[in-house]
């Protein structure tokens, strides 16, 4: 026997909070019944207990209670869930060392709609009241492309579907501590997240393309002036300075040190991959030498780096730099950065 549908009065209610969200500007909204979504949570368990997880804690801290509604509402009977679009056109490199910035970051954003990919940011709002019962699932739309799984500049996409994070350069850049050598030249220039499984996802570049297009500007696509941030401002701006602009971001502990080691390899790879600026530009070599002098052990090793990726290891041979034993560390691994690149990424 078929349920019956909510009585007019909640019908009318759901068709009201319907039209109010479009009217927001809200690309889709739909409701669902808020029963625990266990399937979810042994996935994140299963995955947790392999390592998949490299202890990221937002999605997998808790999963009993961030895959249970009740947890967070008792006596919660409905999801009402909206995605709002945020794709924009492919922004295109500013001249000199300029670093990317994934998209769903140029702005306070951040999944797949059918038919139109995963440029889009997701939220829910909770409710006892019953708007309707749990729709039939949406087939994921990918049938047999993998080309997220074989263009992620690590490997990182282990599987349809299932993310090893330990290879995922977002998830590096949001880490404290060092970035990981064997992911360095992968990371490109990117400064901040990384969109590459999404801009090779075929969906989404009909989505992108169709944005694209000023006639068919949907909400929330309107291009963000942030998709690009100039490595050496980020290098020479202070701290205030840094987090007034930057500060959106998640920066481990909210320090802006994290932003500078991202900007330094950012910095490197952008000139010894996109020929961005000389090598041998003073601004450049100013740049260098205030964290290859600088009191921050963890900016003098990738400041170290950065210098040998761009050719520029006469930089260190200073007996004051060469004695650090942040220098020695990176000179000794130099000559196994590109193998290593080789076996850490594709």
């Amino acid at each position: 026997m078929m349920p019956s549908g909510p009585d007019p009065v909640t019908a009318d209610l759901l068709a009201d909070l319907l039209a109010a969200g479009r009217h927001a500007g809200l690309d889709r909204v739909g409701v669902c019944d808020a029963a625990p979504f266990d399937d979810t949570r042994r996935v994140l368990e299963e995955r947790s207990a392999a390592g998949l997880s490299a202890g990221m804690q937002f999605t997998y801290r808790n999963p009993s209670r961030s895959t249970d509604p009740s947890r967070s509402l008792p006596g919660v009977r409905s999801l009402v869930v909206a995605a709002l679009g945020y794709a924009s056109p492919l922004p295109t490199a500013p001249a000199g060392p300029h670093g990317r910035v994934a998209r769903y970051a140029t702005e306070d954003h951040y999944v797949l709609v059918a038919g139109h990919g995963s440029w889009f940011v997701l939220g829910s709002v909770l409710t006892d009241a019953a708007l309707g019962g749990r729709p039939e699932p949406v087939a994921d739309g990918c049938a047999a492309c993998t080309r997220c799984l074989d263009q992620c500049p690590t490997g990182a996409i282990i599987a349809p579907g299932v993310v090893d994070a330990r290879r995922c350069l977002a998830w590096h850049v949001q880490q404290e501590g060092e970035l990981p050598h064997e992911f360095r030249i992968a990371l490109d220039d990117r400064l901040y997240g990384c969109d590459e499984c999404q801009e090779v996802c075929p969906p989404s570049r009909r989505e992108e393309s169709r944005v694209g297009d000023a006639a068919a500007q949907p909400s929330g696509a309107a291009h963000a002036p942030g998709s690009w941030v100039d490595l050496l401002w980020v290098l020479g701006a202070d701290d205030e300075a840094l987090m007034e602009r930057l500060g959106r971001w998640y920066v481990p502990k909210r320090d802006p040190r994290y932003l500078r080691r991202n900007a330094l390899v950012a910095l490197a790879n952008s000139i010894a991959a996109h020929h961005s600026v000389d090598p041998w530009d003073a601004e450049l070599e100013a740049s260098l030498i205030r964290y290859l002098d600088g009191p921050d052990e963890l900016l003098v090793g990738h400041a170290a780096w950065a210098a040998l990726r761009v050719g520029r290891a006469d930089l260190l041979e200073i007996p004051s730099r060469s004695a650090l034993a942040a220098v020695r560390h990176e000179q000794a691994r130099w000559p196994g950065a590109l193998s290593d690149r080789e076996d850490g990424a594709r």
